[in-house]
């Protein structure tokens, strides 16, 4: 259960942190317009969608979650990572925006594989996180102790939000070194700590 709590922790963490911060690194330190900002969630969520129908399902119906659980940090992690060495557009050769910064038509690109890459590990992890903690939950207690782990989980991940704040007023693109920790940190403990349930997916069906 320790085990299965720390990677849905990790994950609640992350997601705390890209929905609470993604929109403003892309507009303060990339310059993209406040007019295309509300555009990036619908792409995000129209991307996870479609992966969600295609290729996820034939990477997470394995009878060992593992290695698409080390797919999905990896995915994610690499999303993260993109997002933090695209350059700033002050610095980028573009078109000049009335707000005076400059966004290159390649800052775009790399923010669309950004979300391509978010969209894939992060609706992996979504779908591999709950499983895992299922497939660990003795199975008379589960509705008893999933409430708890929840409840758990978004105790642990809330400080994660302030720790990121403080980073982003000191530096916007450092806040992100806090997600990129935590997917190492689940990428790691998915690497050496693995533990297979002793519950199959048939038993939770019945």
């Amino acid at each position: 259960m320790i085990f299965s709590v720390s990677l849905m922790a990790v994950f609640a963490a992350v997601t705390l942190v890209n929905n609470s911060f993604w929109p403003l690194v892309v507009n303060e330190h990339l310059g993209v317009p406040d007019a295309l900002i509300p555009l990036f969630p619908m792409l995000t969520s129209g991307l996870s969608i479609v992966l969600f129908f295609t290729l996820i399902p034939r990477l997470t119906k394995a009878a060992n979650l593992k290695r698409p659980t080390l797919w999905g940090f990896i995915l994610y992690l690499a999303g993260q990572i993109l997002l933090m060495v695209i350059p700033a557009a002050a610095s980028a050769g573009g078109q000049a925006l009335d707000s005076g910064t400059v966004v290159g038509w390649y800052v775009y690109a790399l923010l669309g594989a950004t979300l391509l890459l978010d969209s894939f590990g992060a609706g992996m992890l979504f779908m591999l996180t709950e499983s895992i903690v299922s497939l660990h939950v003795h199975l008379p207690e589960r509705s008893r102790i999933m409430a708890i782990l929840r409840a758990f989980v978004m105790l642990v991940a809330a400080p994660t939000g302030w720790i990121t704040g403080v980073l982003f007023d000191w530096n916007r693109i450092a806040a992100f070194g806090v997600s990129v920790t935590l997917l190492a940190i689940g990428l790691l403990i998915t690497s050496i700590s693995w533990f297979a349930p002793h519950v199959t997916t048939a038993e939770i069906e019945v």
